[in-house]
């Protein structure tokens, strides 16, 4: 049945019900959905200790929907769980005041931030984990994990389950040049 479920019907599930449950002791901190005719995307962000973190993570592994191949469906979710040093509150601060320079734009932040913290309507706010689930017309779709080391979560005490991939990692910020977006397209 989710075969037939086309990407727009995703899509407004995923803003319908943003806040998934994965545990008593882990906390929905704030929730950001973004939709388009191309992808949708809903990020959660959550405050727990390592036993919430590993219960929402067996969850994913072993719920999620993952990628469909020429012999049905093969056990890979398309998972990936990046670690990133500090605080969920003193990155989103860090975002935060990150300015762009005079000839460039910022485009998006990697992990993600929420618009309302970048344009000062939401203060930072403190969060161990984000959870990034898209709901594209694609088969291989991906849920991305974000784990913070220096808030609740105790990385020794993490359990990665085996069909979920493990990357060490830096944030990112993705900028463009004002004269790249004011140059006449080329066709494309």
């Amino acid at each position: 049945m989710l075969r037939n479920l086309n990407g727009t019907l995703i899509a407004l599930l995923i803003a319908v019900l943003p806040a998934i449950s994965f545990g008593a002791d882990a906390k929905t901190v704030h929730t950001t959905t973004s939709l388009s005719t191309v992808a949708s995307d809903c990020t959660n962000y959550y405050a727990g200790d390592a036993e919430a973190f590993n219960a929402m993570l067996a969850k994913l592994a072993t719920g999620f929907v993952g990628t469909i191949g020429e012999k049905g469906m093969v056990p890979n979710p398309n998972i990936t769980v990046s670690i990133f040093k500090g605080t969920g509150k003193a990155y989103l601060t860090q975002s935060m005041t990150r300015k762009p320079d005079a000839d460039e734009v910022i485009v998006f932040h990697v992990p993600p931030v929420p618009c309302e913290v970048i344009d000062g309507t939401l203060d930072p706010f403190n969060f161990d984990w984000l959870v990034v689930s898209s709901a594209t017309n694609n088969a291989n779709r991906q849920v991305s994990v974000v784990l913070f080391t220096g808030g609740g979560v105790d990385l020794f005490e993490c359990v990665i389950p085996e069909n979920v991939s493990l990357k060490i990692a830096k944030p990112l910020v993705v900028t463009t040049t004002t004269a790249a977006t004011a140059k006449p397209g080329n066709g494309r």
